[in-house]
């Protein structure tokens, strides 16, 4: 895939997360046919990953927390910090010692993390989501 493609690409998926969700879906969907023919790799991955990007369009949020939430960012950039603290561990001796050490390197990574875009929004994810495990069980 050339650059031009890449950020003709880029620029369609970050218009359709600013849409709503059935409306995002679509375009996400048309999307995925047009990469179909040069990129099926591509169009497969978009496809596969579909529902679960738009997750968040979903909920009644404000667009800095759907920005934030709707990128895998956080859990790749708190894997990546723990892993560099363990680096030169080289010698567990059982399974429980994995765990201790993991999360012993997530809480000192924890140090370094900054506030997400919309975390003064945070009210409002909790709300949605308390609203949908009321639906939920009913």
């Amino acid at each position: 895939m050339i650059s031009g493609q890449r950020t003709y690409i880029k620029a369609k998926m970050n218009l359709a997360h600013r849409l709503s969700y059935q409306e995002a879906l679509a375009k996400l969907q048309d999307l995925a046919k047009e990469l179909e023919v040069n990129h099926p790799g591509a169009a497969a991955s978009l496809r596969e990953g579909l529902e679960q990007t738009l997750t968040v369009s979903k909920l009644a949020v404000s667009p800095l927390l759907v920005h934030s939430l709707s990128t895998t960012n956080l859990i790749e950039s708190s894997s990546s910090r723990a892993r560099a603290r363990m680096r030169k561990v080289t010698n567990f001796t059982s399974g429980q010692m994995v765990l201790r050490w993991s999360a012993s390197a997530l809480v000192l990574a924890e140090q370094n993390f900054r506030s997400i875009k919309g975390v003064k929004d945070l009210w409002m994810l909790k709300s949605a989501l308390d609203n949908q495990l009321e639906i939920a069980s009913n």
